[in-house]
């Protein structure tokens, strides 16, 4: 992979960390996920206008992308409703790159290299090392963890083959990303009820558009990613995200360092450079 495609990667998975730590952050993890799709809205119709329309043979991925993007979203807030950050989030960031690069060998025949998968491999399994230093799990909350993990893996590679049909990666994620999360909106909006979310959008809009900012410009960056890089390797890569909110952890919440976070370090830190 080139430099600037990891450098950007890694990026977008800074942000990718601190966005759901905010999502986590909150009390209600349905309401905080509807702030930002509140703010992916307003980015979107913002952005459509002056974008080209994506072409016709990634309409049907767009469309996929739709049903799939919103089951993630109810997923993963119900995962962060039965569990810690640090417990959920190795589980639903680790399994994907591994279902990911599965998934490209045996149905949609990705070029990969022996070495870029090995990279690849080695990120998830740094990944996944997080979890094993956490205490706090329940078999229903991995399940719903497993289930979110599923979803990733399968935006991930319709995503990606979409944003290379499209001609325009940003067109392509802006138009599935305002059906996705006016949708999304309106589920929630119905769950937690009109007088509820508008008391919740009034009292936290600022921090929803932040992190609405940081999350579409992070995917962004990822599904280009995808068009000039194998989808397996920015996917994983994109995962290196949990090495960042672990150093968050340490660092501003004063979490010890434990030694599966040392270990988890040097496999994606080996991750990185072979897939470099």
């Amino acid at each position: 992979m080139p430099v600037s495609v990891i450098v950007l990667v890694l990026m977008a998975a800074l942000f990718h960390a601190i966005w759901n730590g905010l999502i986590k952050s909150g009390n209600d993890p349905l309401m905080e996920s509807m702030l930002l799709c509140i703010a992916w809205i307003v980015i979107c119709m913002i952005l459509i206008p002056v974008l080209p329309i994506p072409n016709r043979q990634s309409w049907p991925y767009i469309f996929m992308a739709v049903i799939i993007h919103v089951c993630y979203f109810l997923l993963l807030s119900k995962s962060y409703s039965m569990g810690d950050f640090s417990a959920v989030y190795p589980v639903v960031r680790g399994l994907p790159p591994l279902i990911v690069l599965l998934v490209s060998v045996l149905f949609i025949e990705e070029p990969l290299s022996l070495a870029g998968a090995t990279g690849a491999s080695l990120i998830a399994g740094g990944v996944l090392v997080l979890e094993f230093g956490n205490k706090c799990r329940s078999v229903r909350m991995l399940f719903f963890a497993f289930l979110t993990a599923l979803m990733i893996a399968f935006y991930t590679v319709v995503d990606g083959l979409g944003a290379r049909k499209s001609g325009h990666s940003t067109s392509f994620f802006a138009w599935f990303t305002l059906l996705q999360s006016i949708i999304y909106v309106a589920i929630v909006f119905r769950v937690r009820g009109r007088t509820k979310c508008v008391k919740h959008i009034r009292s936290k809009w600022k921090l929803g558009f932040l992190g609405g900012l940081m999350s579409f410009s992070a995917y962004s960056i990822v599904l280009w990613a995808m068009t000039k890089a194998p989808i397996p390797f920015v996917s994983a890569l994109r995962e290196t995200s949990v090495l960042f909110a672990s150093v968050i952890a340490i660092v501003f919440l004063g979490e010890p360092v434990r030694k599966n976070r040392i270990f988890s370090a040097a496999l994606i830190f080996a991750g990185i450079l072979i897939l470099k």
